[in-house]
């Protein structure tokens, strides 16, 4: 359902253009599953139909504009993508937002990413309906776990998503990637190279137990062990082993970070952008890229591009910059317009 709060929103160009552009944005809410999902739809000034994109976020108790605390990550973004002549449509969480209502503890996140992937398959089809849409080049963009959502529905609605952008990728499951960086920690601690293979054993085997939803006393046990291992003072393990227990008691985590996105991902066939940062250190599972790279058989595809960005982290912020309200760094955007463009998605004399 789109509300009738509608207003022009003026934009200062960030990439494609100069001067101020127009876009209207509009107040949306999403019916999803019984849930109430507030949203924000913006359509750029000028003639259309317009290409149009969906955010997808990370999971989390997160609002419409931002992908991390206090950030207004894509709000800009949405705001550079419609001085680029690109639509996009951007939800609240559930649990959060004037238009959304669901029951639960808002810190708390119980839903599996299937669930919540069908929130993105409702927001998607508002966007596709949407007038100045054009259907034929609407695509989804999926940052850090909101790949996997993104990945779901790209697989799903295979000739619906004409393209997908996908921002801090990985190509294995997060509790992969968490296995991955215990081993790096410990590196950087100075674990000798037995030591290094200590970790990932009992990390992988204190993961299994843990999303296999195993009795509280057998998960911690085993993840005093790989704190053992790690070197972490004993005094420390078990009350440590015994919070990270507690956190994997809900099924929404176990889902989120059992779930493997290379099946889904290798049923994409849209053209698909991949920018990951250089310096992310929660992706760095040796395994990730290389999955990537296969799902999209990229030694014999012309539709993958894989961009990493030199010193970005996670949230591809700009380095040692303080902000008060982060966003992404400037050449995040530079990227996803050019590539859009190279597509045929937009054009460089966008308004």
């Amino acid at each position: 359902m789109i509300m009738t709060r509608t207003h022009a929103v003026a934009m200062v160009l960030g990439v494609c253009s100069t001067g101020a552009i127009a876009a209207n944005e509009t107040e949306v809410t999403i019916q999803s599953a019984g849930v109430a999902l507030g949203g924000t739809l913006v359509i750029p000034e000028g003639p259309g139909p317009h290409p149009a994109v969906l955010i997808v976020p990370a999971s989390g108790p997160h609002p419409r504009d931002e992908a991390r605390t206090g950030g207004r990550h894509w709000a800009e973004l949405s705001d550079r993508l419609a001085a680029a002549g690109v639509a996009s449509l951007r939800l609240d969480a559930r649990s959060l937002g004037s238009a959304s209502s669901t029951e639960g503890d808002p810190d708390d996140y119980p839903w599996t990413p299937r669930e919540l992937a069908s929130d993105s398959n409702a927001a998607f089809d508002v966007l596709l309906n949407s007038p100045g849409i054009d259907r034929g080049r609407a695509g989804l963009l999926g940052f850090s776990d909101g790949v996997s959502r993104a990945a779901i529905l790209g697989a799903e609605r295979a000739g619906e998503v004409g393209f997908c952008v996908l921002l801090s990728a990985s190509g294995v499951a997060p509790a992969e990637d968490v296995v991955a960086q215990q081993v790096h920690q410990a590196r950087q601690m100075g674990v000798d190279e037995a030591g290094l293979e200590l970790v990932a054993e009992r990390g992988h085997a204190a993961m299994a137990l843990l999303l296999d939803g195993a009795p509280k006393p057998e998960s911690i046990a085993a993840v005093v062990a790989l704190l053992e291992a790690i070197g972490l003072p004993e005094a420390q393990r078990e009350p440590m082993a015994t919070r990270v227990a507690e956190n994997f008691s809900g099924r929404g985590v176990r889902a989120l970070l059992g779930h493997d996105p290379a099946p889904d991902l290798d049923r994409i066939e849209c053209p698909t952008l991949i920018v990951n940062g250089g310096a992310d250190s929660r992706l760095v599972s040796p395994r990730s890229r290389g999955v990537l790279l296969e799902a999209f058989e990229a030694e014999t595809s012309t539709k993958l591009r894989v961009v990493t960005l030199g010193g970005l982290g996670h949230f591809l912020e700009q380095p040692d910059e303080e902000m008060e309200e982060p966003v992404f760094a400037p050449e995040v955007s530079e990227i996803i317009i050019s590539w859009l463009t190279d597509q045929g998605i937009t054009s460089d004399d966008a308004p």
